[in-house]
């Protein structure tokens, strides 16, 4: 009854993390670093193949680490965690063929035994603008 049918294969665990990629900057949501016990570093981790990348909680030694602004359990918590990372950032822009002048955001899949979080570029969807800069570009068109 079951022929034809495949496993489907679970991983990770539902997750709140979300990060916007900007023209410049990786934008994390403060959930994050609480998702990742709060790391001082991490690296990027890409999937060509797939269109995905990941963060992963790492030492400051290792040779691909990034700070990740994480608030310490003092310290009151920031809505974004801004993160510079230039070659993961042209890659995956690069990647999806994303318009420089444009934002995107994903919501991650966390996997803990891994100490990462996942995001599927695929789901990406296109942060809207607001503001004084929003008005005057519709304004201009």
């Amino acid at each position: 009854m079951l022929k034809g049918f495949k496993v489907i294969e679970l991983y990770g665990s539902a997750s709140d993390s979300t990060v916007s990629i900007t023209n410049k900057y990786f934008k994390f949501n403060a959930v994050t670093a609480d998702e990742l016990n709060r790391p001082t570093h991490v690296r990027f981790l890409i999937d060509t193949d797939t269109k995905r990348f990941a963060i992963e909680v790492c030492d400051a030694e290792d040779r691909n680490a990034v700070i990740f602004p994480s608030p310490k359990e003092t310290q009151e918590k920031r809505a974004v965690l801004n993160v510079t990372n230039k070659p993961a950032h042209a890659a995956i822009r690069k990647m999806m063929k994303w318009f420089d002048d444009k934002s995107y955001r994903v919501h991650g899949v966390a996997v803990p035994e891994s100490n990462a979080i996942i995001y599927n570029l695929n789901q990406a969807v296109e942060v809207k603008r607001y503001g004084s800069k929003a008005e005057t570009s519709e304004e201009e068109e």
